[in-house]
């Protein structure tokens, strides 16, 4: 596969989208109106981010804009209910991780993407996987490559994303990665986060919960550690740790802002635009993910098995509500709320970089 979309790939997504549309014009059901709909929108960002001409014919009507927007609502309401059942364990939550960034101003490496990077190419990273990850999830990764589900752009400008495609004969996912100029090992880290939500969702029986950014992170923070034994610290290395921990101050602060709508929100019906442009649906799953998808990086080091039994579980159970922490092996709610992993890594962030100039 080349390390950009082919026009064999462009092809097949729009030759899927039209076999979308068509299914979606003999669709009566409103839900299964509602699934066509989401994979159109899919492939639709794929096609517009990736090839600024192409354009889709189908144009949605008032009542199907009406659909999606009523269930965007309804999910965004669902958060805000779940939020708010533990209000004070989120309230306990930001406050520790601010004051631990507040102690640890030291830390002021610029984050400087795309400059002296790693040139690398999609066999080293197949490599990777296969001599250093669980074989039933680099046969998928090998697989998902093959079949040419992997796209590669300069283009897009969202780092990376999972399209699950349901609608179709087959459930499969289409995965839309952000590249440097050249594909760098700092990229590695985008691909494995998007390949590993296809692996969740279709191999696990639950996926959409605020823990489902949780298994990408915690294989982000284990290729990095792989790469730095193997390749020694690099620019990409550098880049990931920064970045790591400005995504986990700003989710942090998103998630205080959302906390201080709740009671706001919750008494909408139906949540105004102003709303949904300041309330950060994704704040706590992405926080959560940082901290515990980190704990279980340390935990990896010391015993892997056990990792991979923690991770795995979250998965084949119904982990749902942040108490079911407590349900983990050698893991603990209270620790994770306090923040101890994102202390230890910015303590051992600063300590490598301090100590190598690079």
């Amino acid at each position: 596969m080349s390390e950009y979309l082919t026009i064999t790939q462009r092809n097949k997504l729009i030759n899927e989208l039209k076999q979308l549309e068509e299914k979606f014009k003999k669709t009566s059901s409103s839900s299964d109106k509602m699934d066509i709909l989401y994979d159109i929108k899919s492939y639709q960002q794929i096609l517009n981010n990736v090839f600024p001409e192409y354009k889709s014919k189908i144009n949605k009507t008032s009542k199907d804009s009406k659909l999606l927007k009523k269930h965007a609502n309804d999910s965004i309401l669902i958060e805000i209910k779940e939020l708010k059942s533990e209000l004070n364990t989120y309230k306990e939550l930001c406050k520790n991780i601010n004051n631990i960034f507040k102690s640890n101003k030291n830390f002021k490496y610029k984050f400087e993407k795309n400059k002296n990077l790693t040139k690398s190419n999609l066999l080293i990273f197949k490599e990777l996987i296969k001599n250093y990850f669980p074989e039933d999830f680099s046969t998928f990764v090998d697989n998902e490559i093959k079949d040419e589900r992997l796209i590669l752009t300069n283009y897009y400008a969202d780092c990376g994303t999972c399209f699950p495609i349901m609608s179709l004969d087959e459930d499969f996912s289409y995965y839309l990665c952000e590249i440097s100029n050249g594909l760098t090992i700092y990229d590695f880290f985008t691909i494995i986060h998007e390949l590993v939500h296809g692996y969740i969702f279709y191999s696990k029986d639950y996926y959409s919960t605020i823990y489902e950014e949780v298994y990408s992170h915690f294989y982000e923070m284990r290729l990095s550690n792989i790469i730095s034994n193997k390749y020694g610290l690099t620019k990409d290395e550098k880049n990931h740790d920064i970045y790591y921990l400005d995504n986990t101050l700003s989710c942090n602060e998103s998630l205080y802002e959302n906390l201080n709508y709740i009671k706001k929100l919750y008494r909408f019906e139906n949540i105004s635009r102003k709303f949904e442009l300041e309330y950060n649906d994704e704040a706590h799953i992405y926080l959560i993910a940082y901290i515990l998808g980190l704990k279980l990086y340390y935990q990896d080091l010391e015993d892997s098995e056990l990792a991979h039994y923690n991770i795995n579980k979250m998965y084949d159970e119904d982990y749902n509500r942040l108490s079911d922490i407590n349900k983990l092996e050698h893991i603990s709610l209270e620790e994770i709320v306090s923040g101890d992993p994102v202390k230890k890594f910015i303590k051992e962030a600063n300590e490598k970089w301090t100590s190598n100039k690079k």
